[in-house]
């Protein structure tokens, strides 16, 4: 059974879309076509800023999921989804730490 992600997300959640097209070029000329049905999914970039003795639990999630598994989010004013973390950045200061991460969408 997949693990939920349930750690407080800091109020400024940057969303992207990256839609997946095909492309040709050919004599000057440029052919595009979408790949898919669902090839805009959302990519939220996200920070987190856990109390001291959560920051390792934090850190174990992403590190337990590699990257390709994928885990419940629910966004802001959105249902559960299933999403990926591929990339999550440790900001190390001296009272506080803050994880900053992508979170990218996923349909299976």
């Amino acid at each position: 059974m997949a693990e939920t992600f349930n750690w407080i997300i800091k109020n400024q959640v940057r969303i992207s879309y990256k839609p997946e097209v095909k492309s040709i070029k050919f004599a000057g000329y440029e052919q595009r076509t979408s790949t898919g049905l669902n090839n805009s999914l959302p990519a939220y970039r996200v920070t987190i800023m856990p109390k001291a003795d959560e920051v390792e639990t934090v850190l174990d999630f992403f590190h337990r999921h590699r990257g390709a598994d994928w885990f419940n989010w629910s966004p802001a004013r959105q249902g559960v989804g299933r999403f990926v973390c591929e990339r999550w950045d440790v900001d190390d200061k001296t009272q506080n730490v803050n994880i900053t991460a992508t979170f990218r969408k996923v349909l299976a």
